[in-house]
């Protein structure tokens, strides 16, 4: 039923962080904000300091997500909004590397390339059809039990409330089916 296993999972997890390294905070945080839609510099600018601040909220109220996302997190929180001199020369060379295009009406828009980085890094199931989509989501969450199966006991003792709050939302799901 399940294609990786969790040597694999961890394998992409590495090529994730790979992937980070290489593209640069900025250019991650302005593909994720195109892949919503077209955009112009300002727009753009906007778009990356509300996802920040959205993004370190979600990790101050909810200190134990697990994600790749927090690969990114800093460790102190500051109001984030990328300045016109880096942002502008960024989008000509993601120009130049294919992974937005610039339309005629000034705003930039994300390529299958600039797509396939952002699924690769975040996972993002947004652009998939809803049948892949709650079949990756299985998938992920399946590894991720397996995972957790295999830590230590008093490693989770900590995340207790966690765990029982996912199993009683995974109950709810399965008794609406």
């Amino acid at each position: 039923m399940w294609t990786d296993s969790p040597e694999e999972h961890l394998k992409d997890i590495h090529n994730q962080i790979e992937e980070i390294e290489k593209l640069g905070g900025l250019r991650i945080w302005m593909l994720h904000v195109l892949e919503h839609g077209p955009k112009n510099g300002v727009e753009i600018m906007d778009a990356v300091a509300e996802h920040h601040e959205r993004f370190h909220h979600m990790n101050e109220v909810m200190p134990h997500r697990v994600s790749t996302v927090n690969m990114l997190k800093s460790t102190k929180h500051s109001s984030y909004r990328p300045l016109p001199g880096s942002v502008y020369p960024m989008l000509k060379k993601m120009v130049s590397e294919d992974l937005i295009v610039k339309r005629q009406d000034g705003r930039y828009e994300i390529t299958d390339k600039g797509l396939e980085i952002v699924y690769n890094i975040f996972g993002n199931l947004t652009n998939v059809g809803p049948s892949i989509a709650v079949e990756k989501a299985l998938n992920e969450m399946y590894k991720l039990v397996f995972y957790l199966a295999d830590v230590n006991e008093e490693k989770l003792i900590p995340h207790k409330e966690v765990i029982g709050d996912l199993i009683e939302r995974l109950k709810k799901i399965e008794d609406s089916l």
